[in-house]
Formats: structure tokens, sequence, C-alpha cells
């Protein structure tokens, strides 16, 4: 059987190229089940037809209210958190507070011995009061306090530095201890001897000899059982202020 030629510009019959199939215009008729209009239709007109069921109506009409109903869910979220918010600003504001910021200090404390130490440096919050763990910032650029940790490991020749707020309490002692041992007590005397908080004398803190320390005392060791999840509660609650304006703004990019 002799090979039919096509010739140049010529489309046979049967062949539909696939630029007119994505150019073709797409029609919408509503049709109640059984209807043969789209088959008439589809007869007639050569454009393709989609036939909008009660089905697909239903299903829209779903989806529409879905996205609603989404939409004001999380705007109701956005308004319950905003209160959080308050306190992240307050907060961020109190980072760059140069009332906040001219009471920082810090300290280093040297491990002059050659073994491993553990060191936690307490104070008091009234002459002869109780002890309590320093209130540390992350930086002294900016004030932002961060939980208090007790037995920070300091390695032989090894210096650690320490950022705190003496705004409200005298650092007064340093508990330390070896591995496996009671706590010693290394006494820090203020710079003025006079009623006040008063920053440490001397910045620079060498722990030589620690069997020549006296044992620590149980008004010392009350302070390693401070409870420190007021400063996690506190942070914890203004990182969900964050969401808030985020939810804000999720909501008013979602399609009414």
């Amino acid at each position: 059987m002799p090979e039919r030629s096509i010739m140049p510009g010529k489309v046979l019959p049967n062949t539909i190229s696939s630029e007119l199939a994505k150019n073709q215009k797409i029609k919408t008729v509503t049709a109640s089940p059984g209807s043969r209009c789209a088959n008439t239709n589809s007869k007639n007109s050569g454009s393709a037809i989609r036939v909008l069921t009660p089905f697909n109506v239903h299903y829209k009409e779903r989806f529409i209210m879905t996205m609603f109903f989404k939409k004001k869910f999380i705007k109701m979220l956005a308004i319950l958190l905003a209160p959080f918010s308050c306190l992240t600003l307050v907060i961020v504001l109190n980072m760059l507070n140069p009332m906040a910021l001219a009471f920082l200090i810090d300290f280093d404390v040297e491990n002059k011995t050659d073994e491993l130490i553990f060191v936690t440096p307490i104070g008091s919050k009234a002459p002869n009061g109780a002890r309590h763990q320093l209130p540390y910032s992350i930086s002294s650029s900016f004030y932002f306090q961060i939980p208090s940790e007790i037995d920070y490991p300091i390695e032989a020749g090894v210096l650690k530095r320490f950022i705190y707020d003496y705004d409200d309490i005298q650092f007064s002692e340093i508990l330390v201890r070896r591995a496996e041992e009671r706590y010693r007590v290394l006494s820090i005397p203020p710079k003025l001897q006079s009623d006040g908080f008063y920053p440490p004398k001397n910045n620079q803190i060498e722990i030589k000899k620690i069997d020549a320390l006296p044992f620590a005392k149980k008004q010392h060791l009350l302070a390693l059982k401070e409870n420190r999840m007021t400063t996690w509660t506190i942070e914890i609650l203004a990182a969900i202020g964050l969401l808030s304006p985020i939810f804000f703004v999720i909501a008013s990019q979602m399609k009414s």
C-alpha cells in the first residue's frame, strides 16, 4: 500500500494540534443529572465544554465556607495573642533601655588550678540576707536576661566571663567545688563598703587553692535550690507574642 504524503501546510482531518487544544475556549454549563445539553452543545460547537453539576457547586461552596472559617479562626487567634505581643514589645524596648544597660557589668573567673572546677556566683539582695543566683544578661551591649545556672564548669587554666545586672543584688561569693566534692566559698568584696549595690572590687577573679577555702554554709547552699523557671516563663510568653502579628499577616493575605 503506497504511503500517504502530507503536503506542506496540510493537516490530516483526524489530527488536532496540541496548540489548538490549548487555545480552545472552555464554556461552563450547569447541567442537572441526566441532562443531554452537554452532548448537544459538544456536537454543534468546536469549543470544549465543562459541565458544572450540582455536586461541583456543592464542593465549591464548601471550599469557600472552609476558607472563610479558617480566616476568622486565624484572626481570632491573633486577637487572643495580642496581650503577649505587648510583653514582647516591652522586652524588646528594655533590651535597649539606657537605664538597664547602665547596670550591666562583667567579670572574669579564671581557674588557676590544674584540675576541673565548678563555680556558681551568688549574691544577696539585702545586707546579710538570703543568697540568690545572679541575674545574667546575654550581652553587655543590650539587656536580655538569660536563666541562671549552677556549677559552671571551668577547665584548668581557662577563663570564663559572666555578665550580670547588679541593680538589685550584691555579688558577694562564688561557690566552688571539685567533681564529687562539697562546695567551698570564695568571698568577693564590693567596690564600696556602704549601703546599696555595687559591682565587685576586681573584675578579674582568680581561683588558686581550693583547699584553702572554707566550706559553704546553709545560707549559701540555699541559692542552689532557686526556681529558675521564672525567666524561662517570661521568654516563652514573649516568644508566643510574636505569633500575633504573624497570624494577622496570614489572615490579611487569605482570600475572602
